[in-house]
């Protein structure tokens, strides 16, 4: 791991270890670079899943008393290829929990739902009823966000009984499944990360042809479009943190989308530029020679 975190540093700033590349196989850039990925892409996916672990977990154990505290007791729906009837007095009206009065508060709905199944559905109707659900003989009513209705059929072939003992039998089934739910977010994040940062492989098809160009009219370099490619690979390593450590405090390159390919070519040109000898004499800066092993 040391030896990478020292690959890293000289991929922002190391003009002999820049030159070193152009002997270098293709394969030693790729694993450079999914090897960067997958460090950020890990760091990513811990410093952005703990504080959301914790409260996703939270309402996961009080999960199963919420929705049993909203359920009536009472109540039982019954749905016959698609016309629902109750065993309650019509209209029902299922109040809103103490624990959601907050979150509804300043919505304007008193009810949580209301299950009628004789009234006409109209706009007036639905709005007498102060709720964002009505349940009627065909269809679910919903209030949406634009002040207007959602009607949706139960479906002529729909059929079911819904009741308090039905949903806790279900919870019961499902609760031991909650274990793996945050697991299954931080693998979704990690795959998340991942295939961002990967993204960048393809964002280099482009950011390579600069490269080229850069190499070959401002820094004199015969560089073919496969080099420039691998220079690219390591060139993006600034950036790349760069775009991490913005992402992670709430901000992102996405506001300055040019940043990153002026990085990417400041990158090269810093290791490529050309030394001025003490005499102004103008050369490229090259790696001193390699010492040959010592003879036993």
């Amino acid at each position: 791991m040391k030896e990478f975190f020292s690959l890293i540093k000289r991929s922002i700033y190391d003009p002999i270890f820049y030159q070193e590349l152009l002997i270098r196989p293709a394969r030693f850039s790729v694993k450079y670079f999914l090897g960067l990925s997958l460090l950020l892409s890990v760091a990513l996916t811990i410093a952005l899943s703990l504080p959301i672990i914790s409260p996703v977990n939270k309402f996961l154990s009080t999960l199963p008393g919420q929705v049993l505290a909203v359920y009536p007791d009472e109540l039982v729906l019954h749905v016959e290829k698609g016309v629902l009837s109750s065993n309650v007095v019509e209209p029902y009206v299922v109040e809103i929990p103490s624990f959601w009065r907050g979150a509804m508060m300043g919505s304007g709905y008193t009810h949580l739902a209301v299950v009628d199944t004789s009234a006409t559905v109209t706009p007036e109707q639905f709005a007498a009823y102060q709720t964002p659900l009505w349940l009627s003989r065909t269809n679910v009513i919903i209030a949406d966000n634009n002040h207007g209705l959602r009607i949706q059929p139960y479906g002529a072939q729909t059929s079911f009984t819904l009741s308090e003992a039905l949903v806790s039998t279900f919870l019961t089934h499902v609760e031991p499944y909650f274990v793996w739910v945050a697991p299954t977010i931080v693998l979704l994040l990690f795959v998340l990360f991942f295939t961002v940062l990967l993204f960048n492989v393809v964002y280099l098809l482009f950011g390579a042809l600069l490269i080229f160009l850069l190499g070959r009219f401002g820094l004199k370099q015969d560089w073919n479009y496969g080099t420039a490619y691998r220079i690219g690979l390591h060139a993006l390593t600034l950036p790349v943190l760069a775009d991490v450590f913005l992402t992670m405090g709430s901000f992102s390159f996405h506001v300055f989308p040019f940043i990153p390919t002026v990085l990417l070519l400041l990158i090269v040109y810093v290791n490529y530029k050309p030394a001025r000898r003490e005499t102004g004499e103008v050369v490229l800066a090259t790696p001193p020679p390699h010492e040959p092993p010592a003879q036993n």
